[in-house]
C-alpha cells in the first residue's frame, strides 16, 4: 500500500521491536484493533501497551494516535529522517 512505508520505520526509530514494526506496518492498513490483534496474535488490551511503548521512544504528545505517527511517516522525507 505504501512502499517506502516499511523503510521509513526502519529508518526512524531501528529501536523499535519486531512487533512494533509489523504493528505499525498493520496500522498502515487501516485495519481496526481486532484485526491487528488476530493477526499479531495478541488481545486488543496489549495493543493498547503497544502503542503506550511505542509513543515512549517517538516525539509524540500523549493524545497522538498511532494512525497520526504513520501520515507523519508518509509525508516525511527519507532524508530528512536519516538526519
Amino acid at each position: 500500500m505504501h512502499p517506502e512505508l516499511y523503510q521509513k520505520i526502519w529508518t526512524y526509530e531501528p529501536a523499535f521491536t519486531e512487533s512494533e514494526k509489523r504493528y505499525l506496518l498493520l496500522i498502515s492498513l487501516n485495519l481496526n484493533k481486532k484485526e491487528i490483534a488476530a493477526m499479531l496474535g495478541i488481545s486488543p488490551d496489549s495493543l493498547r501497551v503497544t502503542w503506550i511503548r511505542l509513543k515512549k521512544k517517538l516525539p509524540v504528545g500523549y493524545d497522538t494516535q498511532a494512525q497520526d505517527f504513520i501520515q507523519y511517516l508518509l509525508e516525511k522525507k527519507m532524508d530528512a529522517m536519516a538526519t
